[in-house]
């Protein structure tokens, strides 16, 4: 986890940003991204997820 990042979201989108490391990708998003929104009620956020080609 980055230093200074919110754990809550950390754990949120922990296993996606896995996924896409290992090359996968979800169902009905474009190839190499993750939409999502992390679960604190009192300070909502979206992220979009991407995965970088070298």
């Amino acid at each position: 986890m980055p230093e200074g990042f919110c754990g809550w979201a950390w754990q949120d989108f922990r296993k996606d940003l896995y996924l896409l490391y290992f090359g996968g990708d979800l169902p009905d998003t474009p190839k190499g991204v993750v939409y999502l929104a992390c679960s604190d009620g009192k300070r909502p956020v979206s992220f979009k997820l991407e995965r970088l080609e070298e």
